[in-house]
């Protein structure tokens, strides 16, 4: 046993986990993070002379917290914990950590994300933040060679557009739980997805691929071409798990192209989602889809031009794709969906 449950186990603190214990100058450090997950969350240091301990806590403890920061302050970022250490080339001690961007209270849809700070030695001990220190939004970076451009951007401000150009799936698309068939597939600058009778919200392996809402605000567009029958519908989702998700569709309803809105906030709405608003489709064939996600807000539009875009639904809840109400820690994702009734016969193909 080298702690107990704690620092301070006499102020019964939230669990401790996510241990590293490493080697400096003779002494042992362990780092650990402390505090829950959410707004109390935190990084803690003890050491030791023997690997095995006794380890003595640092009475200045935590050295990272966001949690002694006013609620009420701009941009906060809050959360932050689970911290690991690095030494550069240069000597440079630096720590990559989790923290969150809530938009407002402990709201967030962009689920934990990674930060990188400085870390600061003095009289033995690290130290990341200092108490009432915010961490920053944007900061200097190690002083180390700049790596090979990344496939796709990882953090700012960008636009990132994915024409399917190559013979595979990239990397940064993801799927819910592995597949036992194959159900998509690349050609000609398009994604096809096969329409199969497995919802979103069935727990299995939907017809939907996605990748991550890096930003609190950000749109995500696409061109669908696909003529809806009875039973079949495809278009773009925001999803935050099997649970809790919004399916922006083009479909049909009593043989008439239309576009529809479908919303499941919780496990007691049915597994294809309830509609919660729909408008009829003046044609079928290519359709312009498209996501604004605004904080907790989120507006639904589509486009038969891609220049006049028709509003279905403005300022949607947003926050049942945060983790306050669906759990969780992964954030929301913006993807492709292609669902077919298992009433229906056949199959359907939208692109």
């Amino acid at each position: 046993m080298l702690v107990n449950g704690g620092v301070r186990p006499e102020e019964k603190p939230i669990w401790i986990e996510g241990p590293h214990i490493f080697r400096k100058d003779g002494w042992y450090y362990l780092i650990a993070a402390e505090g829950g997950t959410a707004e109390g969350h935190s990084q803690v240091v003890l050491r030791s002379r023997s690997v095995t301990g006794p380890y003595e806590p640092f009475p200045g403890n935590p050295i990272l917290t966001q949690r002694d920061l006013p609620r009420d302050r701009p941009n906060p970022i809050t959360s932050a914990g689970h911290a690991d250490f690095v030494q550069t080339s240069r000597g440079e001690w630096w720590a990559t950590f989790l923290a969150t961007r809530p938009y407002a209270g402990d709201f967030y849809n962009t689920g934990r994300e990674t930060f990188l700070m400085p870390v600061h030695w003095k009289d033995g001990w690290p130290t990341i933040t200092k108490p009432g220190e915010a961490i920053p939004w944007v900061a200097a970076r190690p002083n180390l060679p700049g790596g090979d451009k990344p496939p796709v951007p990882l953090n700012g401000a960008f636009v990132f557009r994915e024409d399917f150009a190559g013979e595979e799936l990239p990397l940064h698309w993801m799927m819910m739980r592995n597949p036992r068939e194959n159900w998509w597939k690349i050609g000609r600058g398009a994604l096809e997805l096969r329409a199969r009778p497995v919802a979103l919200g069935d727990n299995g392996n939907p017809s939907f691929l996605a990748r991550r809402q890096q930003h609190l605000n950000a749109t995500a567009t696409t061109e669908i071409r696909f003529d809806p029958s009875k039973g079949v519908e495809a278009g773009v989702v925001a999803l935050q798990s099997d649970d809790f998700w919004y399916f922006l569709a083009v479909g049909e309803d009593k043989g008439q192209p239309v576009i529809r809105l479908k919303r499941r906030a919780g496990s007691s709405d049915p597994a294809t989602g309830a509609i919660i608003q729909q408008a009829a489709l003046s044609r079928k064939g290519r359709v312009q889809l498209r996501i604004d996600a605004h904080g907790g807000k989120y507006d639904f539009s589509w486009s038969n031009d891609g220049n006049r875009w028709n509003l279905l639904a403005k300022d949607v809840d947003g926050t049942v794709l945060s983790t306050k109400r669906a759990g969780g820690f992964v954030g929301t994702m913006f993807g492709v969906h292609a669902y077919q009734s298992p009433d229906v016969s056949g199959s359907e193909k939208g692109r």
